[in-house]
């Protein structure tokens, strides 16, 4: 089978970032906001890891619940407070700059980016028990997968630089490069793994 050209794949993965992108503020706003950020976020990554999402249709996606409910909740409703930080106190800066309303902006991008990082990790642990889902990805984030963890962290607050001094419409493709980079990680993190089983 022929490769596909480098333009075609590059004009393909464009389309499909914003096709995600728009998937999950629907579903967002479908789910809720407030307590939706988890359902969304998993549901969209169950759509990423079928065999063929380019061109499966996402209606055929089925969510399967995983995640623990009252982890669930806070964990969404610290993602809401996060993200409404960062856009009211930009919005802010944009009226009437302050040193105050940047630390916030800076604040609520941090949090923001740390909730991104946790999520992918919080819903695909094989851990029932709610407390433990939350220590296992904490102990992932910060030593088992640093590198993720850091370069993550590095492109999603770059991203965010670059749309908020450039055109904050940005933010609306930023859901679906987020994902599609997780899941380009995702998979050769799979190939390693592979990799070190048939070494072994």
């Amino acid at each position: 089978m022929k490769s596909r050209p480098k333009v075609i794949w590059f004009i393909e993965t464009i389309y499909f970032i914003v096709k995600v992108s728009c998937l999950f503020w629907r579903l967002l706003l479908k789910k809720g906001v407030i307590y939706g950020w988890g359902k969304t976020i998993g549901q969209l990554m169950e759509y990423l890891q079928g065999p063929d999402p380019y061109h499966d249709s996402f209606r055929k996606t089925k969510r399967k619940e995983k995640q623990s409910v009252p982890y669930d909740l806070f964990l969404s409703g610290l993602t809401t407070f996060a993200f409404s930080l960062f856009i009211l106190s930009w919005l802010t800066v944009l009226q009437k700059p302050s040193a105050f309303s940047i630390f916030l902006v800076a604040v609520g991008s941090f949090l923001w980016i740390c909730c991104l990082l946790f999520y992918p990790l919080y819903l695909n642990s094989s851990e029932k028990n709610g407390a433990q889902r939350v220590y296992q990805t904490l102990r992932q984030l910060i030593f088992e997968r640093f590198n993720y963890t850091l370069s993550g962290f590095i492109l999603l607050f770059l991203f965010i630089v670059i749309t908020v001094t450039k055109n904050l419409l940005g933010l609306v493709i930023f859901p679906g490069l987020y994902l599609f980079l997780y899941q380009i990680y995702l998979q050769k993190l799979t190939n390693k793994e592979i990799e070190d089983d048939l070494c072994k």
